[in-house]
């Protein structure tokens, strides 16, 4: 059948959360579409229409086409995913299209399963023609054309087992299976149970009557929709991450514009999809937080003043926001080793006594320790890492007890040796295992890895390898496994995420990939990321100031807004201008609609002294500037450079 045009309709909606006040921001996240039936009438046609899916990205949803309904018999159910928990509505789809700020809400209509169309003719007999073919007789006396038949070799004699045989107000027969092995279900009613004035003298069973036993045994076995819904957890279970780690491959989602001076030591994701990632500022003992989009496009980012390393965050979502968790570590001598909780406002500076302070169940251990940490809202468990000189000691706890300062312990790994199992970068907890992600880059042990240990035998029963995964080759790149983090599909089927460093100090490759069974029911960013690769920016030339040129007329200095409204810089300086260099120099300036909102900084790459690059910063006006530097060899780049900076959130 060749493709058919239906009739159908835009559906549009620009969506924003309230920050603070009178302030709102574009909302981010998608919305799904979903018909309240299985079947509609087109013409001729039978369409079964399938769920939609549109992305929301700063405010607006990407435009959607819809069939349009006929609200009599069905309509459009409509999830919204953009941060809040909104529960699903409906709405009709005419053909001047919707828009969902104003749509009326309508009631669902359904479920509706078939629609029936007119009466057939009903087969009531059939006639062998002795050729070959038959002919089918109708109730109203016709006959059809003849028809060939083709008769098969005899099949093997069917083997018949009966299965299942549950009570039930209909009788019910099914068959399972294929030929010759069957099983054979039956759902049968309660029989009639006579006139029990005939059987004076009768026994209970002789009197149509149930015994005792029987009845109680009758009450053991499961109904049809119990069984239903355990076939179903079954087949879940059966193709899982957590029953199939081993067969489990790898795909990329997405490289987060997060700073490229440092790695990303951990990250967690939430329900509309932005990541919330974590980087060690070393300088100055701070830790960045930085919230992304599913694309990887950076939104905002909060300092923790003195917040340390950071090498696991734990996230968590409330109606009044996300909350981030972590081991405030600055001081390693244990005088703030801490672990603290404070809600997440993008562009905020966070001190200590800013966060709230968590109970810490370990605090009695002896000696040198560090945590790590792990929340897992969707089964209601965190998982703490009380790590000592002699190694990780992972435990696994109520989420709900432990923020109520209960210590219950449901179940602990033995102590895992640094020696022998490397670099402990983070984890992910569920009911039946422990996913532990391992290796700083070095050699060994220390290649980046998943481990997968069993909490009801304590031991690792599959273990992942993902050094190949991002390297970049050339034996002294960097390869560091960092960040891992839990995420769920509409079947309520785990996948992981996890991060890998690649590049060299200074200049990290920070990536993304997913560890999910190869149905998992969503995307877990890929759209998203894809989305973003290829949207159209429109590239806008950077002003000169007289006497500085760019390296050719193609390399001239551009900046262009993506569908987040971050600005991206492209293009090559000559030195021009530049040598000899003897204070900072302003040699350009940015278009106003591209300012930054606080000034940013970037590195000049310079062809030949790699190991001696130049710097500078572009101010809150757009001024672009190099800055002069004593402790570099050169009075000046040598050469053309080409700058690299992270894209940067424009001014209002």
């Amino acid at each position: 059948m060749a493709d058919i045009a239906l009739t159908s309709a835009p559906v549009v909606w620009t969506v924003a959360n309230q920050i603070a006040g009178s302030v709102a921001n574009g909302a981010n996240g998608y919305v799904e579409f979903e018909a309240s039936t299985v079947a509609y009438f087109h013409g001729g046609l039978t369409v079964l229409p399938s769920p939609q899916r549109a992305e929301v990205i700063d405010g607006e949803m990407t435009a959607i086409e819809l069939p349009v309904n006929d609200p009599e018999v069905w309509n459009w159910k409509v999830t919204p995913h953009v941060g809040v928990n909104w529960p699903s509505f409906y709405v009709n789809v005419p053909e001047g299209g919707t828009d969902l700020s104003s749509a009326a809400v309508t009631p669902g209509i359904g479920p509706v399963r078939v629609l029936q169309g007119p009466q057939g003719g009903s087969v009531v007999g059939a006639e062998d023609q002795g050729d070959g073919t038959i002919r089918f007789v109708l109730d109203d006396g016709t006959r059809t054309d003849p028809m060939p038949i083709t008769r098969g070799p005899a099949g093997p004699a069917n083997r018949l087992a009966i299965g299942t045989v549950m009570k039930g107000e209909e009788p019910y027969a099914s068959l399972v299976g294929e030929a010759p092995a069957q099983t054979l279900n039956l759902v049968l009613p309660k029989g009639d149970p006579g006139n029990p004035e005939d059987l004076v003298d009768a026994t209970p069973e002789q009197r149509g009557l149930m015994a005792a036993q029987d009845k109680a045994h009758l009450d053991l076995t499961p109904t049809r929709a119990e069984v239903a819904e355990s076939t179903a957890r079954t087949l879940v279970e059966t193709y899982s991450l957590e029953s199939n780690f081993d067969a489990i491959r790898p795909r990329y989602i997405t490289r987060p514009d997060i700073r490229v001076n440092n790695v990303m030591q951990s990250f967690g994701r939430t329900s509309n999809g932005h990541y919330y990632i974590a980087q060690a500022v070393s300088i100055t003992d701070d830790l960045s937080i930085s919230r992304c989009d599913a694309g990887g496009r950076i939104i905002d980012t909060s300092i923790l003043t003195g917040g340390g390393h950071g090498a696991s965050v734990g996230v968590e979502e409330q109606p009044d926001g996300v909350y981030i968790w972590v081991w405030w570590d600055a001081n390693v001598d244990g005088t703030r080793n801490v672990l603290k909780r404070w809600k997440y406002v993008g562009g905020a500076t966070v001190s200590s006594s800013d966060a709230e302070t968590m109970p810490d169940f370990g605090s009695g251990m002896s000696g040198f320790r560090w945590v790590g940490l792990t929340i897992n809202q969707h089964l209601d468990l965190i998982g703490i890492n009380n790590r000592t000189q002699d190694g990780d000691n992972i435990e696994l706890r109520r989420f709900s007890e432990y923020v109520a300062g209960t210590d219950n312990v449901l179940a602990k790994l033995p102590t895992l040796s640094l020696s022998t199992e490397g670099a402990f970068q983070s984890m992910v907890v569920t009911d039946d295992h422990c996913y532990v992600h391992r290796g700083d880059g070095s050699a060994g042990v220390n290649q980046p890895r998943m481990d997968q240990f069993s909490w009801a035998s304590g031991e690792k029963v599959a273990s992942k390898d993902l050094s190949g995964l991002a390297y970049l080759g050339g034996g002294s790149g960097k390869n560091e496994a960092n960040g891992i983090c839990q995420w769920y599909d509409a079947a309520g089927r785990l996948s992981l995420l996890v991060g890998i460093d690649t590049g060299a100090s200074g200049a990290n490759i920070h990536s993304i990939y997913s560890l999910a069974p190869a149905d998992f029911q969503d995307d877990t960013g890929v759209g998203a990321a894809l989305q973003r690769v290829f949207s159209p920016m429109n590239w806008v030339p950077v002003q000169m100031n007289p006497g500085f040129e760019p390296r050719s007329e193609l390399d001239a200095l551009q900046v262009a807004k993506d569908a987040s409204g971050m600005v991206h810089l492209r293009g090559q300086m000559s030195n021009t201008g530049l040598e000899p260099l003897t204070s900072n120099t302003a040699f350009g300036v940015v278009p106003r609609e591209f300012w930054p909102v606080a000034e940013v900084r970037w590195i000049g790459w310079v062809t030949g002294r790699a190991s001696r690059p130049w710097g500078g910063w572009i101010s809150a006006s757009g001024v672009m500037t190099i800055q002069a530097d004593s402790r570099n060899e050169d009075p000046g780049p040598v050469s053309h450079f080409t700058i690299i900076i992270q894209p940067w959130q424009a001014k209002a």
